[in-house]
C-alpha cells in the first residue's frame, strides 16, 4: 500500500480572509468588500516574497492574454466567511459584494489566535494596499 502524504498549508485561504477582515475592522478601514476588485488588488502582491506566506492557500487566476484580468480566487474563503457569518452578502446588480459583519470582540479574537508574524505581514500588506495608487493621469501642455 502506497501512502501519500499531503501538505496543507500553514496559512489557509479561510485564515486568509478572517484575519483580512479583523484587520480592516481594526483599521477602520471601508467594511464593503468588492469581490473580484479585492481579488484582482491582491495579485499584485500574491508574488513579492515578504507577502508570499499570506498567499499559500490561495489559487492564483493568471491570464496570460490579458495579465489585467489576473485574480487570486478567493471564492471558497469569502463563502465560507459568508457562512459564519463573518460576511454579510449584498445582492444586487452587477458586482459581487459583502459588508464586514465583525466587531471589537470578534476581531480582537481572531487576531490573537493568528500567528504574530502573519499578523504583522497582513498589517503590513493592508498598509501598502492603502498607501498604492492607481496609474494617474499626467496632463500634457502639447497641442497637435
Amino acid at each position: 500500500m502506497i501512502k501519500e502524504s499531503v501538505k496543507y498549508p500553514k496559512f489557509s485561504e479561510v485564515d486568509f480572509i478572517r484575519l483580512y477582515c479583523a484587520m480592516n475592522f481594526k483599521n477602520g478601514l471601508s467594511p464593503l468588500i468588492i469581490h473580484h476588485e479585492l481579488e484582482k488588488k491582491l495579485y499584485e502582491f500574491h508574488s513579492l516574497p515578504k507577502f508570499r506566506e499570506l498567499f499559500q492557500g490561495i489559487c492564483p487566476k493568471k491570464d496570460y492574454i490579458n495579465p489585467e484580468n489576473s485574480y487570486l480566487d478567493l471564492r471558497p474563503a469569502i463563502n465560507t466567511a459568508q457562512l459564519f457569518g463573518l460576511l454579510i452578502p449584498i445582492h444586487g446588480v452587477g458586482e459581487i459584494r459583502s459588508i464586514v459583519s465583525c466587531d471589537e470582540n470578534i476581531a480582537q479574537e481572531i487576531i490573537s489566535s493568528a500567528d504574530k508574524e502573519m499578523v504583522d505581514k497582513m498589517s503590513e500588506l493592508l498598509n501598502t494596499m492603502q498607501n498604492v495608487q492607481g496609474p494617474k493621469l499626467v496632463k500634457s501642455n502639447l497641442r497637435n
